[in-house]
């Protein structure tokens, strides 16, 4: 094949792929992620790595449990600072409760449990509780970096325990003046 045809071929798929489902692109985490034993609507997940909303199990999304436990523990990498990411996306789940843990870790800060950022983010979950105990990190945490108005709508129970931190924040946006950052609970 020639160059300028391969070059062609080339912009031709990756074009095509623009138009593709998301769920094409999910990530498949299976490493320390498992079915609960006892309970297959609950998904245990040992990370430290962001999860984030197109992450699935065995071919199941997040939302495909009643139950999802998050068990954190950062390890200072850039851009793994979060147990829970929605960037640039409406993840709502209303079925589903988060609970989640960020654990301790020598020497790291400003790990929250969820973090809203970029553009149209907003997450809806059936319930959440959350246990922060690294320094200087949030439950959840609306990012001033939101271009657009942003939300977290929990529909259930909201359970916060946050060791040191502002525990949960809905910041305005430095990019957006007309922006607004909503917390929404019950």
């Amino acid at each position: 094949m020639k160059k300028k045809s391969l070059a062609i071929n080339i912009l031709l798929a990756l074009s095509a792929t623009a138009f593709m489902p998301m769920g094409i692109w999910a990530a498949e985490s299976t490493a320390n992620w498992q079915e609960d034993p006892n309970d297959a609507t609950k998904l245990n997940i040992e990370t430290n790595k962001v999860v984030h909303q197109d992450d699935t199990f065995d071919g199941k999304s997040l939302s495909d449990y009643q139950t999802v436990v998050i068990n954190y523990t950062p390890t200072g990498s850039a851009g793994e600072n979060r147990a829970l990411g929605v960037y640039s996306a409406r993840y709502d789940v209303p079925d589903t409760k988060f609970i989640i843990y960020v654990n301790e870790s020598a020497g790291k800060n400003n790990n929250d449990a969820l973090h809203l950022t970029n553009h149209f983010a907003g997450l809806t979950v059936g319930g959440l509780e959350a246990y922060v105990k690294t320094t200087s990190s949030d439950v959840f945490n609306i990012s001033r970096d939101c271009t657009t108005d942003a939300s977290v709508t929990v529909l259930g129970d909201l359970k916060a325990v946050v060791e040191d931190g502002n525990g949960i924040r809905a910041n305005a946006s430095v990019n957006n003046k007309d922006a607004t950052a909503s917390i929404i609970v019950g």
